[in-house]
């Protein structure tokens, strides 16, 4: 026969794990708007029944299980999903840098709503042609000059916009780099209390979930992998870096910038570079070191980016420079185009009207016989040299004019491909989520029946206990009564 009592026991076991039930359910509920929230899950099981037998015999009677009791608070979370989830994030921050980045070059590179680069050499093409007809005319020769100044004046608005929209993304990846070097701090710190609950036996479902959004907001920046350790700690890894070992009482790798030469680069504190190639870190890197096809060694990026625009441009000025110069003066003494900083090496920021040319208009030479007034075949060789194809960089030959049709393009295509890929990206990713977010996100409706399920169970037990109770009250004060 069981001991009085022991009902008492099983109905306060049910009421207790009803009520748990309720309170998840409250919390739950509570939370329902609550960023990187994982749904929780009171675990129930039944006790087994104490069994009085021996290893020789056993007891007599049906035995009755214990109750019920609370096992656990887990939370529902699906690790496949928040692999997947985590490794979108780090592409989508990727094709996003890049998309973002591709597009302000291509609005430094305006052609369409602007008068840029090609307008300005077709006007060059034209006022040659003119002042070919009139080469005697300074004022003719004065025109030329001035279409020859605005080509010079674009080149090195195009290098100066270049070199400040660079100068912008290092500052964004600085940025970026503080902001996941703050969140691998904080990541260390959650580890720890983590760690501390886990070991007096609590569950840390809030603290998980903190930590859990943080590890997705870090994917966004440097696609990152993770490890988790039995005592609930998580070990953040770069290629064969760890960035958080855990197991080395949370030791931290901090990152870095290193913008001191080509290629910009991202560093550990021992100077070794980190390997990043996703993530808007990894974007952002590959926009600002991408050198497209001036690639040459395993080292350059031969991704399309800052660094292949601007060493376009820069040929395109070298090109320009060195066809009239040398046509102008073969033994390159006569410039009509030098440099501001005094270099031997022409480029788009440093491009300039020689001195010489700027003070009198007709330095330009236009003749190379002396046959009298009117001669004009140095300024048709000019002419001949626009219209000519020549080899501008290691990669195309055309005219000069085709060379920026062709590097607008270049503009076009690739800003066109990193939407494409962001776009298809962010689909993914939007899927994912919303997948992830249908087991781990809490539902109003699941959780009112939950609400209502643990109520009817609460008070299902609280009946019993009253039963219990009336009965305990018989034996006690109405049985063996009589002969009193």
């Amino acid at each position: 026969m069981r001991a009085t009592f022991f009902g008492f026991e099983s109905v306060r076991k049910a009421l207790m794990a009803s009520q748990k039930g309720l309170d998840v359910t409250i919390q739950n509920v509570s939370n329902v708007n609550t960023e990187g929230y994982t749904r929780q899950r009171v675990d129930i099981s039944s006790i087994s029944p104490e069994s009085g037998a021996t290893r020789y015999a056993k007891t007599k009677g049906e035995a009755v299980g214990g109750g019920v009791e609370v096992t656990g608070i887990t939370q529902i979370r699906d690790q496949f999903l928040d692999l997947r989830f985590r490794k979108e994030a780090a592409e989508y921050g990727k094709w996003s840098a890049s998309f973002s980045i591709m597009t302000d070059i291509e609005n430094v590179l305006d052609e369409v709503s602007t008068n840029g680069l090609s307008a300005r050499l077709n006007d060059l093409y034209k006022e040659l042609e003119s002042f070919s007809i009139n080469a005697e005319s300074i004022e003719f020769a004065s025109i030329f000059r001035s279409s020859a100044q605005k080509v010079v004046e674009v080149l090195n608005q195009y290098s100066l916009s270049l070199a400040d929209l660079q100068d912008q993304y290092l500052y964004n990846i600085r940025t970026d780099i503080d902001s996941a070097n703050r969140i691998i701090q904080d990541i260390a710190q959650l580890n720890s209390q983590i760690r501390g609950e886990v070991l007096q036996g609590s569950p840390a479902n809030e603290l998980c979930d903190m930590r859990n959004l943080l590890i997705d907001r870090l994917s966004g920046y440097i696609g990152v992998g993770y490890e988790f350790d039995k005592d609930g700690q998580v070990s953040l890894k770069l290629g064969d870096t760890y960035l958080l070992d855990a197991s080395k009482n949370n030791k931290i790798e901090t990152i870095d910038l290193d913008a001191s030469g080509y290629p910009v680069k991202v560093v550990y504190k021992n100077g070794k570079v980190a390997q990043i190639t996703a993530g808007s870190i990894g974007g952002s890197l590959s926009g600002l070191n991408g050198k497209g096809s001036f690639a040459m060694s395993d080292s350059d990026d031969k991704s399309i980016g800052i660094k292949y625009f601007q060493m376009n441009i820069d040929s395109l000025a070298r090109s320009i420079a060195e066809s009239f110069n040398s046509i102008n003066d073969p033994s390159g003494v006569n410039k009509l185009f030098d440099t501001l900083d005094g270099s031997p090496d022409i480029n788009a920021s440093n491009i300039k009207i020689s001195d010489e040319w700027m003070r009198d208009a007709r330095f330009i030479k236009r003749s190379t016989t002396e046959s009298g007034e009117g001669s004009n075949d140095n300024l048709l060789r000019m002419i001949t040299c626009l219209n000519e194809k020549r080899d501008i960089t290691p990669n195309f030959k055309g005219t000069f004019e085709e060379f920026v049709v062709s590097l607008m393009g270049d503009v076009a295509v690739q800003t066109r491909y990193s939407k494409d890929m962001k776009d298809t990206s962010e689909s993914i990713l939007s899927t994912i989520s919303d997948q992830r977010e249908s087991i781990m996100g809490v539902s109003i409706d699941e959780e009112s029946i939950n609400m209502e399920r643990y109520q009817k169970s609460y008070n299902a037990a609280a009946r019993i206990m009253t039963v219990l109770d009336e009965m305990l009250d018989m034996l006690i004060n109405h049985m063996g009564i009589v002969g009193r």
